[in-house]
């Protein structure tokens, strides 16, 4: 009998922020076990614990779309350090740092509690890079239903890889970033064209950013 947990990442809210299965003891799974139990679950991502290749470590994870495994991402990372740390709970304050085995490679991850409120921070196991692909700027434009892209200081989509590899439109103001939605054929043609599965479209503003991300093939 496998246990599981669902936890909410980047909120202090129940039922908000990113949603997140964790699979404990997840040793003797098989990848297409591990891929049906995320289909099931049909989160945006789903974790599962592993026995660490090094017993130095924390443990071995590997993360899941409802469609496809992933080397890398930020909100299961946090959940499960968090979760596996045991600081989860209100108590006296405290710090811990973990390592996490992923497919992308080492990640260690600090956590601290300051009474309710637990934090955590951890170190990217590979540096973001410019990644191959196409996105032509007309064809972005139709496939999100938008008239104009570009912002402050971001004139052209690129496509980055830190992990999976995301295709980043720029939008020049909140009202465009509201209204984009992925639109077909010219979605499918573009995911194609550029090799991925997800846009990550975003405005600068003087506070930083805000984004949308859309990925309606990975579930």
């Amino acid at each position: 009998m496998l246990s599981f947990e669902t936890w909410d990442v980047f909120t202090r809210t129940p039922f908000s922020g990113n949603p997140l299965a964790i699979v404990h003891d997840a040793g003797d799974l098989t990848v297409a076990q591990m891929q049906t139990i995320a289909r099931e679950f049909n989160l945006s991502e789903t974790i599962f614990v592993l026995p660490p290749r090094d017993p130095a470590h924390t443990a071995r994870v590997r993360i899941f779309f409802p469609t496809a495994e992933i080397p890398f991402a930020g909100h299961p990372t946090i959940g499960c350090a968090i979760c596996l740390s045991g600081l989860a709970e209100p108590g006296p304050d405290a710090e811990k740092t973990l390592v996490l085995e992923e497919e992308a490679g080492l990640v260690p991850v600090r956590i601290t509690r300051r009474g309710d409120r637990v934090q955590a921070e951890f170190a990217a196991p590979v540096t973001p890079h410019a990644a191959p692909g196409r996105a032509d700027p007309a064809l972005c434009a139709a496939a999100l239903g938008v008239g104009t892209l570009g912002s402050q200081g971001h004139p052209s989509p690129a496509i980055w890889q830190g992990g999976p590899a995301f295709l980043y439109i720029p939008l020049p103001d909140l009202e465009t970033l509201a209204a984009a939605r992925p639109i077909e054929p010219h979605w499918s043609r573009l995911m194609d064209e550029a090799g991925v599965d997800s846009a990550w479209c975003y405005v600068k503003t003087p506070g930083g950013y805000r984004a949308r991300m859309f990925s309606p093939t990975a579930g």
